[in-house]
């Protein structure tokens, strides 16, 4: 029926997309990117707290984006727990959760990045060690970027409407980043621009449905609020991790369109510089 309106419409290319969708392993990779993301979690957070009082930064800001983006009892649950972990505060503590975020994270990027591949139709990097690698520095990259957004906002005090914007421009550039070193395929900056754009527009579209929906939970149960939180949060990012990937598929649509996409393999900048280090052969 839908390939039916599609066709009467002159959208054969999303006939075509929606094919590959269902071909792929689109669903798959987005479970494991959002399972190593919320796994991420504990130790990110435990490790945040730690770095928060062993820098001597300012609490509050945590406090207030969690009572920003989640439902009010689990804020207010999480800002007394925020202050314990931050009380109880140790560099051990500190080390051991760092590392195993760094680990969890990186996994999360190596599925990130595996999932990339199978929507560009193009093979993972064959040597082990280069994957892992490379998902570490890219994670690195992010990381900073992210903090250079971060700071941006909280030294010019932005706002409202304002910091909204600056925060679309920034996902719509990490998009861009992502699309563009990501995937074992060599791609132009004019290229990713398809695919950046959906993605972007997808965790702009899922923000608002995930506050809509959070005003429908009953703020009397604490019970239905941590489950429905919970599998809220669950279902967004499974589904925005999903659409990043389809983002990947389009990009490899509109580049088949006018010729082959060329796989990067050993040719690529990274594996060379690993050649010079004499960390790979």
């Amino acid at each position: 029926m839908i390939d039916r309106v599609l066709d009467l419409l002159k959208y054969q290319w999303l006939i075509e997309l929606k094919d590959r969708v269902k071909a792929s392993h689109v669903w798959q990779y987005s479970t494991f990117i959002t399972y190593y993301m919320l796994f991420t979690l504990f130790p990110l957070i435990v490790g945040v707290m730690n770095a928060v009082k062993f820098h001597q930064l300012n609490l509050d800001r945590f406090f207030e984006l969690s009572r920003l983006v989640l439902p009010e009892q689990i804020a207010e649950r999480l800002v007394v727990d925020f202050q314990v972990i931050y009380d109880n505060s140790t560099f051990g503590i500190y080390l051991i959760a760092f590392i195993s975020s760094v680990w969890t994270i990186s996994m999360m990027m190596n599925s990130l990045i595996m999932g990339l591949n199978d929507a560009y139709g193009v093979p993972s990097r064959r040597h082990i060690i280069v994957t892992r690698l490379y998902a570490f520095v890219f994670l690195l990259v992010l990381l900073g970027w992210f903090g250079a957004v971060g700071m941006v906002i909280y030294v010019c005090q932005l706002t409202g409407i304002l910091r909204g914007i600056i925060l679309l421009l920034a996902t719509f550039f990490t998009w861009c980043f992502l699309y563009r070193f990501g995937p074992n395929a060599h791609q132009s900056w004019r290229q990713v621009i398809p695919g950046a754009l959906l993605a972007t527009g997808s965790i702009f579209i899922a923000s608002i449905i995930y506050l809509l929906v959070l005003a429908y939970i009953p703020p009397g149960s604490i019970l239905v609020t941590l489950l429905g939180g919970f599998l809220i949060i669950l279902s967004v990012l499974q589904k925005v991790n999903m659409m990043v990937l389809i983002g990947g598929m389009l990009n490899a649509y509109l580049i088949e369109q006018q010729g082959e996409i060329e796989v990067k393999g050993d040719n690529s900048r990274f594996i060379k510089l690993l050649q010079t280090l004499s960390i790979i052969d």
